[in-house]
């Protein structure tokens, strides 16, 4: 291409217009060093080209290849898709642009937080296939925030623990520079002596750890939210590491692991609830400071506690097999089969894609070892199910007792008659509750001298099983009308 056509190349003269507006600069190709590098973008196979002002005095450089940790005033990169030369009636559709100008990991945070988070999941919401793509943006997002802890545009001075957090605030404390540690002081005390707690206990570890988030939040010089983003996450991956510590290694053989197991899930739930409530409900209505934007999106916490679900789901397998069978020795065999299914591998691993492929294909091969054993215990809940002789309490109460049995895809297609069973007997004892409700309204003619309120009591405790009926119905209709 001869310098006449270079001066007129469309594509050229775009870049430069760009770059020149974002470098606030007058650009031509007689102004810039190494204009092959623009032109190895255009005509060639170079992928990307980047333009980076110096200096004050307006020095330039020019390259193809991205270099983000040497420090720039401004730096605009282009870059395209495919190794293939512009067109010169496409190109504008075919460059991307994006400026960089500090920290490489802030941009990356930055554009993943406005742009791609939010454009992820709303395709993820109308093509389901795209659920694994919006888990790992979202857990990007969530370590970079943590690794960047920007606090109002700065970084949170390394914090990258609770530790850091603490050890932070205390310094600044004892140089009389911040309030914040009297905020934080009740936490860390429950927090220093995590060791030696019990894992149900870790419950009022949070307690104290909202608490502290809550009186931050209201002081009178408020916590920054960047900050309490950071604070916040970091309690979720605090928590993920002290669970997964507190909870036996021989997870599925442990006589104590199922309790564990109820009290990690219990505690996951306890944290995604506090964090949800806070920023989607509490502080967006607190005048003084008010939350602003999107609530936090606990993503790494709550995959841990889908993982802690499936774990707690397939140990209680071995419980609810031996019951229904009523053979005491099946339940041996049952944690025997699925321990050899889990051999050597960490259950607890979330860090990867392929982590999770792992674990999927080991609750297969797990599934598959028991299989038998389940076709065993299908007919004996097929009687219990199907029978009017078996009282409605009875077999609420033994729903209860096999609901992670009972919520099997393969046991489910083996019901389907005897849950429409079930859900005809719930919709007629409903019917009859109706009545009871309507008669609690009423007249009560428990005693002659009682008063309105006492005999309101008393019926209360002869019906308290048909009361009780509330607590599980989301339960049962959910064995019965889905898979």
């Amino acid at each position: 291409m001869g310098d006449k056509e270079k001066e007129k190349d469309p594509r050229v003269n775009y870049l430069l217009r760009v770059a020149s507006y974002i470098l606030s600069l007058n650009l031509s190709e007689d102004k810039i060093p190494n204009v092959q590098a623009i032109y190895k973008f255009v005509d060639g196979n170079a992928m990307a080209l980047v333009l980076s002002r110096n200096d004050q005095k307006g020095h330039v450089e020019v390259s193809n290849e991205i270099k983000l940790k040497k420090a720039v005033l401004f730096r605009v990169i282009f870059y395209k898709s495919h190794a293939n030369a512009l067109d010169g009636e496409t190109f504008r559709k075919d460059v991307s642009v994006i400026t960089s100008h500090g920290d490489a990991r802030e941009t990356l945070l930055g554009t993943i937080q406005q742009v791609f988070s939010k454009a992820v999941v709303e395709n993820g919401e109308t093509r389901p296939e795209d659920g694994l793509l919006v888990g790992l943006v979202n857990e990007l997002e969530e370590n970079l925030a943590i690794t960047v802890g920007r606090s109002e545009g700065a970084t949170v001075d390394g914090v990258a623990s609770l530790w850091d957090e603490f050890r932070h605030w205390k310094a600044k404390a004892s140089s009389g520079r911040s309030e914040y540690w009297d905020c934080l002081l009740p936490f860390y005390e429950r927090w220093s002596v995590i060791n030696n707690l019990r894992i149900e206990e870790i419950a009022e570890v949070l307690d104290a750890a909202e608490d502290s988030a809550e009186a931050l939040w209201v002081a009178d010089k408020p916590y920054p939210q960047n900050r309490m983003k950071n604070f916040l996450r970091l309690i979720g991956l605090w928590l993920i590491d002290v669970v997964s510590q507190k909870l036996p290694e021989q997870l599925w053989t442990e006589p104590d692991a199922v309790v564990d197991l109820k009290s990690a899930l219990s505690l996951c739930d306890q944290w995604l609830f506090t964090v949800k409530a806070l920023t989607n409900s509490a502080w967006p209505r607190n005048y003084i400071h008010e939350w602003k934007g999107a609530p936090i999106s606990m993503e790494l916490l709550a995959a841990f506690r889908i993982r802690i679900s499936e774990i707690l789901r397939l140990r209680t397998l071995s419980v609810e097999l031996g019951g229904l069978l009523k053979e005491d020795s099946l339940r041996d065999e049952v944690e025997s089969l699925i321990a050899t299914a889990m051999r050597d591998f960490v259950p607890l691993g979330l860090t990867s894609a392929q982590s999770d492929a792992q674990w999927q294909s080991r609750v297969q091969a797990a599934e598959k070892s028991i299989e038998p054993l389940v076709y065993r215990a299908v007919p004996v809940l097929k009687s219990k199910l199907i029978s009017n002789k078996v009282d409605l309490n009875v077999l609420i109460s033994d729903i209860k007792k096999y609901q992670h049995f009972l919520d099997r895809p393969k046991v489910k297609s083996q019901l389907v008659a005897e849950r429409e069973h079930l859900l005809h007997r719930l919709q007629e004892n409903l019917v009859r509750r109706k009545e009871w409700t309507q008669k609690a309204g009423g007249h009560f003619e428990t005693g002659r001298f009682l008063t309105d309120i006492s005999a309101k009591i008393i019926w209360i405790r002869r019906n308290v099983k048909q009361v009780s009926l509330y607590a599980v119905l989301p339960l049962i209709v959910h064995i019965c009308i889905t898979g």
